[in-house]
């Protein structure tokens, strides 16, 4: 029979616990109270790619875009059916260029927009995936504490009337009674993490609304990623692709137009419209800065636009000129704070890859060794290893979690350029 003695080193199990669920706190954010009506929505088993394809139909943040889009495109079609007017209008000729730079740049934000919810998309799936593995890891553990607990209850009722039962041990039982409400606590909490990474799953892919069901990912394993990342060529591709670079740059031309423009008015006119009153370059600030553990988004000062230039045609172009100059330092900016966040998500991601090498071999012998405790009590001898084993295997989770969130968010920088292929490897769905 075990030998039912306590002691508080259980303490640290409660915390490594705690430790997991607060990393399913910062991913799982809360869901729009508009969708608490997802509980009266049917579930529906997903995959990945299933996820990607309904949101690219379906999200209000990427249809506004492809309106922008028509919005800009309108405004360019009604342009260049002046072309044959501008050979006796010569700021016309710039205000066309400066139509089709808005074009690109609408498309450019479109790819973006399309990029950053694929990444929310997959940072939901596997968020989902985060909170369902602690939850397989936690309940056991809760179920093992209360077995403990019952055994401890059982041998008061024994001892207690022979006098075998002191002091120590009610002590004893207290604090396992105490230890095992916390980890109640935290089992509920990953509960609560899986019900609202479903939240954040539907309401990326569109809204609750539209989807008309529960989207639930179909496997509860990550995708086994290790691709042979080169830091440079990631960089690389940040320049060439970069949604958010390639808008500024469109700003930047646009505002180098508009000094060609200003010196093709007349030498006596006093106030002169710039493009920003004609033409839709979508020359707008990018988003402030975001920053959780896996993503850095920079914030950087937005092209200025004034809608009017005065003065004489000498100080118009000279405005025009100073306003061209920030507009380069404003892409010289972005592409530094771009690349900066390149170079921060692949270190995270280097380390990571070093903490998965390291972990692996011993967090599955550690799952396999709290799994054997399923049916079984254990006693105060157990409390290092069962303490170790846990640690271990949240750890192992935790990490294979970031990695993938770190290659999520390294295609998401480069707008969908570095390829990789993030679907899971499938299991039977758990109902």
């Amino acid at each position: 029979m075990h030998r039912l003695s306590w002691q508080p080193p259980l303490a640290m199990l409660a915390l490594l616990v705690s430790i997991s669920f607060q990393a399913v706190n910062v991913y799982a954010q809360q869901p729009d109270p508009s969708d608490l009506l997802q509980e009266s929505l049917p579930p529906k088993y997903v995959t990945l790619g299933e996820c990607l394809e309904v949101a690219l139909t379906f999200q209000p943040r990427i249809l506004a875009e492809l309106n922008s889009q028509l919005s800009t495109e309108i405004q360019a079609n009604y342009l260049n059916k002046l072309r044959l007017v501008s050979h006796f209008s010569k700021p016309l000729n710039a205000r066309i260029g400066q139509s089709e730079i808005g074009i690109n740049r609408a498309r450019a934000a479109i790819d973006q927009q399309i990029e950053d919810t694929y990444y929310m998309v997959r940072r939901a799936y596997f968020t989902y995936i985060f909170a369902k593995r602690l939850e397989s890891f936690a309940s056991p553990m809760e179920n093992l504490v209360a077995r403990t607990e019952k055994a401890l209850a059982i041998k008061k009722l024994i001892e207690k009337p022979t006098g075998k039962w002191t002091s120590d041990h009610e002590k004893q039982l207290l604090i396992l009674r105490a230890e095992h409400t916390l980890i109640k606590e935290k089992l509920n909490n990953a509960k609560a993490g899986i019900r609202e990474s479903i939240a954040l799953l539907m309401e990326e892919m569109g809204g609750g609304i539209k989807l008309g069901y529960q989207p639930i990912p179909n496997t509860t394993k990550f995708p086994t990623l290790s691709p042979n990342l080169s830091l440079e060529k990631l960089l690389d591709m940040v320049e060439k692709y970069s949604g958010d670079l390639h808008q500024v740059r469109a700003g930047r031309a646009a505002m180098e137009l508009e000094v060609c423009a200003q010196n093709q008015f007349t030498f006596f006119r006093k106030s002169v419209s710039t493009f920003a009153s004609f033409v839709d370059t979508k020359t707008i600030p990018l988003p402030a800065a975001e920053r959780s553990e896996s993503i850095v988004r920079p914030t950087v000062p937005g092209i200025e636009t004034p809608h009017n230039l005065a003065g004489p045609r000498y100080v118009r172009i000279a405005r025009a000129s100073a306003l061209a100059e920030r507009a380069r330092h404003v892409e010289d900016s972005v592409r530094n704070l771009l690349r900066l966040q390149m170079r921060r998500t692949y270190e995270e991601y280097v380390d990571i890859q070093e903490n998965i090498s390291i972990l692996e071999d011993n967090a599955l012998d550690s799952r396999n060794y709290l799994n054997g405790l399923s049916d079984k009590i254990f006693t105060d001898k157990d409390v290092p290893l069962i303490t170790s084993s846990a640690q271990l295997v949240q750890s192992w989770e935790r990490a294979q979690f970031l990695r993938c969130i770190l290659l999520a968010d390294m295609v998401r920088q480069t707008c969908g350029n570095f390829e990789l292929d993030f679907n899971p490897p499938l299991d039977a769905p758990i109902k």
